[in-house]
């Protein structure tokens, strides 16, 4: 087997839910729930609505009041009213009362939303922006991205809180607005020549279209699995990366279903708009980082920085 990760847990689980159904899937997670870090919040949110879907309503009340009453987590009250998933446990009491304090908490969290930022300081010379992915945040974005062998580091997260400690970029004015923020106060100590932008998925749309929209300068953008749908939108704009002299490194798994289309758009349109880009197409990988991603990110750093 693969090594297994967090994100490849999950992305194996909807790829198990979509060819051998909500059964399976439930199986598989709950197998490997305890075996990787990441946000435990998100694996109980797959285990209880993936059970609930596949008609083992006792199994998932019991996930959910464990994960909400006993581990302290929340999820949006929204969704626990509308997902279709969880259509078989509404009329438990139990349910309703999660539900309710469920909202209690997200009102709290949401009341005391602001964006984050870690520092780790190594060289000083050169700086290591990174941005995590949809319904992820710092603590797993930053055992991806402190691989780099000698850069500072800044993990950026964004205010905008879905669940537990899950965080997404789904207002892009204001995840814009917050690396914008960020970025003038880390450029106190960094040139834009010393500053490589990096970002997963949804974080690698907020860096990009924030370089491409001339909101930050830097040397170069290091993208993973971007998910960029509305790249088409932005494609008159890439002569800013040449004028600029902004480097593009591009990674993604040729079986991500929602970024290896778009990616092979970009590096075609980086090599149109003559933006000195590379990238690191990886056979059979999901929407997730490669195993070697420790040597990927290492040959992309250099590759930016190499004038």
């Amino acid at each position: 087997m693969p090594t297994l990760t967090y994100t490849s847990l999950l992305e194996r689980t909807l790829e198990i839910n979509a060819k051998d159904g909500s059964l399976s899937a439930y199986q598989y997670i709950t197998e490997y729930a305890d075996k990787v870090g990441g946000n435990r919040a998100q694996i109980y949110n797959f285990q209880y609505s993936l059970a609930a879907a596949a008609g083992l309503e006792n199994e998932a009340l019991s996930l959910l009041e464990e994960a909400v009453n006993e581990c302290g987590y929340w999820y949006g009250y929204d969704y626990l009213n509308s997902d279709e998933d969880l259509d078989s446990l509404r009329g438990y009491q139990s349910f309703q009362h999660i539900v309710e304090l469920c909202k209690q908490r997200e009102e709290e969290a949401k009341n005391s939303e602001k964006p984050f930022v870690k520092r780790i300081q190594r060289s000083g010379k050169e700086l290591l922006v990174a941005l995590h992915g949809d319904q992820e945040n710092i603590t797993i974005s930053e055992r991806y991205w402190s691989a780099v062998d000698h850069a500072d580091l800044a993990f950026i997260q964004s205010s905008q809180i879905e669940f537990s400690d899950g965080y997404v970029w789904d207002d892009l004015q204001r995840g814009k607005g917050e690396l914008t923020a960020f970025y003038e106060e880390l450029a106190q100590s960094f040139t834009p020549e010393t500053i490589v932008l990096g970002g997963f998925s949804a974080g690698a749309r907020i860096a990009f279209q924030s370089v491409v929209d001339e909101e930050v300068k830097v040397k170069g953008m290091i993208l993973v699995a971007p998910w960029l749908p509305d790249l088409d939108e932005y494609a008159p704009k890439l002569a800013h990366l040449k004028a600029n002299g902004t480097k593009v490194y591009v990674i993604c798994g040729d079986k991500d279903d929602d970024c290896y289309e778009c990616s092979l758009q970009l590096i075609s349109l980086l090599k149109e708009n003559e933006v000195e880009c590379q990238s690191s197409i990886i056979t059979g990988l999901l929407h997730d980082f490669p195993v070697d991603y420790k040597e990927k990110l290492n040959e992309a750093v250099a590759f930016v920085y190499t004038d």
